[in-house]
């Protein structure tokens, strides 16, 4: 497969959000590819053909995509297409089969991100995926440097955050990173061709700063965690913030610090943005240094955040995330799925999981630095 093919999928899987549609597709473009290379009757496919339409040309750069594997619509705007057409020939089936491996390689890695989300705790989780993502991205804007491609297996945060990872290894390996030599590596080295490391870095890693796709979608920016403290005597007061007509906060789960009314605790606050309101996540005491979650988990096992929701038709509803190191963003999204499964399907997991994540991270990253300010100033 061509640079430009594999270029076209990698837009493809990257400009859709969640990682399952663009798989769809994928499966789907191997399929008529087959079948073409059978029977060149079958390239020629209706653009009002539901299969066609809902599983490649409803896609954002699905059009794209057919007409990088060689589909040619009738007309010059493919949105205005009413059929695609293969002139199948010897490398058809060739293609086909190197579609099929695109797709194999973007499922491996989302099941090592799904293992990895499933087997360690929402912030080990995190810095791991984001790790990896790291290399893969810093790689794929710069793939004729040979240094990006090595990673040196003596390197700390590889050895801590992703290796150290339950299934961080198997990670590594699915974004492209084999080691060498094989036992005792020195160092993990990404072969791939260019064209297929943007292909790995368009699927369902989490970007370094955030979640892959939101902002692409036209949805809030990730929030950051409040990494500097101030003084406690000059945070505003909480009752202040949870009255109506308080500024909104700059991102969805924006974590915000404010004063207890009596002043002896530290409330910790996040903007909901389905609701327009800040909620209370929790407080610590002053001085203390141990942080009391404001909510739990349904069953009481543990801590949760809770993040307000919207599906789109007005109605609010809550997902709890467990965030004393039980839970992780797919148990999380797992049970949000079955609780409203007359709105939602397990496809949406991983779209789920991944605002879980980004959301519970900076949460995490706030009482840590709120831990070592209380420290600091007491």
């Amino acid at each position: 497969m061509c640079d430009a093919e594999l270029a076209a999928l990698a837009s493809l899987v990257e400009r859709n959000e969640g990682i399952d549609p663009a798989l769809g597709a994928l499966r789907t473009a191997a399929l008529l590819l087959k079948n073409a290379a059978a029977d060149k009757s079958k390239g020629v496919l209706r653009a009002d053909n539901k299969a066609l339409r809902s599983k490649i040309l409803g896609l954002d750069g699905g059009a794209a995509a057919l007409h990088a594997l060689g589909f040619r619509a009738d007309v010059e705007d493919p949105e205005q297409a009413t059929t695609f057409s293969l002139a199948a020939s010897s490398s058809t089936a060739a293609l086909a089969e190197a579609v099929g491996e695109a797709v194999a390689r973007v499922v491996a890695l989302k099941d090592a991100i799904v293992a990895v989300g499933d087997s360690n705790a929402p912030q080990a989780a995190q810095d791991a995926l984001r790790l990896a993502a790291t290399y893969v991205t810093n790689l794929a804007s710069d793939a004729a440097n040979e240094r990006k491609r090595r990673i040196g297996a003596a390197n700390k945060a590889l050895a801590s955050r992703l290796l150290g990872a339950s299934g961080g290894a198997a990670l590594l390996f699915a974004a492209g990173f084999a080691p060498e030599p094989a036992e005792a590596p020195e160092a993990f080295v990404c072969a791939l061709p260019a064209a297929e490391v943007g292909l790995v870095a368009a699927g369902s890693l989490p970007c370094p700063g955030g979640v892959a796709g939101e902002e692409a979608a036209g949805e809030p920016s990730p929030s950051e965690a409040v990494t500097s403290v101030p003084r406690f005597a000059t945070l505003p007061l909480v009752d202040a913030l949870c009255a109506g007509g308080a500024p909104p906060g700059g991102a969805d789960m924006q974590p915000k610090l404010a004063k207890a009314r009596d002043g002896q605790a530290v409330v910790l606050l996040c903007w909901q943005s389905a609701s327009k309101r800040w909620s209370r996540v929790g407080q610590m005491p002053i001085p203390s240094t141990s942080f009391a979650w404001a909510q739990t988990l349904p069953d009481g096992s543990e801590p949760a955040l809770s993040i307000d929701v919207d599906l789109g038709d007005g109605k609010l509803l809550e997902l709890r995330a467990g965030v004393g190191g039980g839970d992780n963003e797919y148990l999380a999204a797992k049970r949000f799925i079955d609780a409203n499964w007359e709105s939602l399907n397990n496809n949406h997991l991983e779209e789920i999981a991944r605002k879980v994540r980004a959301a519970v991270g900076p949460v995490l990253a706030t009482v840590e630095a709120l831990r070592d300010a209380m420290e600091a100033q007491n």
